[in-house]
């Protein structure tokens, strides 16, 4: 089961002409972990931007990918802000808080990495849901 794109991200979020009706099967900001019809979001990273992996995760299948103003990916629909990290947050929270948890039965949100250890994703949603991110 997948969910739209549009379903996924704020609507103060501009989406690239196209991009709503794109089904997501999944989230991730870790470009290893990327499955065909993921987002993947290239987050800044401490010692790595993630921006430096959109190749890989598009070539992984990633069907849309999230990150900064300045990013580029070919091929797919970029969505940019300039808090990539708070809109990933705020995806990741989207099907629970909005009941859309059925549609995305399947679909899989993986952990991040953050920094030096593991920040675990239920984390970023319950900052998200709370306007913490």
């Amino acid at each position: 089961m997948t969910i739209r794109l549009s379903h996924l991200v704020a609507s103060d979020v501009p989406l690239p002409p196209g991009a709503e009706a794109v089904p997501v099967a999944g989230l991730t900001a870790d470009s290893r972990a990327v499955r065909p019809g993921f987002v993947f979001a290239a987050l800044p990273g401490t010692h790595v931007d993630g921006a430096k992996f959109i190749p890989q995760a598009i070539a992984a299948g990633a069907i849309a990918v999230l990150a900064g103003e300045d990013a580029r990916a070919a091929g797919v629909p970029l969505i940019t802000a300039a808090n990539p990290r708070q809109i990933f947050a705020r995806m990741a929270a989207h099907p629970q808080k909005h009941g859309h948890h059925r549609d995305m039965a399947n679909a899989r949100v993986e952990q991040a990495q953050a920094g030096r250890g593991q920040v675990g994703l239920a984390e970023f949603q319950i900052r998200a849901a709370h306007g913490q991110c």
